[in-house]
């Protein structure tokens, strides 16, 4: 779901803005697109170790509710993040 999310919002963006993304796409371009998608999937792994610790510290039930909303907020995060991003590829 999160790297479906925001592989959607970067397609979105080079969908729009083909017409000006097409005169920057390069290596460096390509790179540096790859760097933030590993750096996306990093930030989405450390959520695991706040879940290791809730489900070790006897709230796990009260946490089955909030994983689901952190997901949904994180990943709502991540989309606003990547747009940004994705826009500022296009160039003004």
């Amino acid at each position: 779901m999160y790297n479906g999310v925001l592989a959607a919002v970067v397609l979105a963006h080079a969908f729009v803005d083909w017409p000006n993304l097409r005169g920057h796409v390069s290596l460096d371009m390509t790179l540096g697109l790859f760097f933030f998608a590993v750096l996306a999937n990093v930030c989405y792994c450390t959520a695991y170790v706040v879940d290791v610790f809730v489900q070790f510290s006897g709230l796990h039930r009260q946490w089955r509710v909030g994983r689901f909303a952190l997901l949904v907020v994180g990943t709502a995060f991540a989309a606003t993040i990547t747009h940004f991003i994705a826009k500022g590829f296009a160039g003004p």
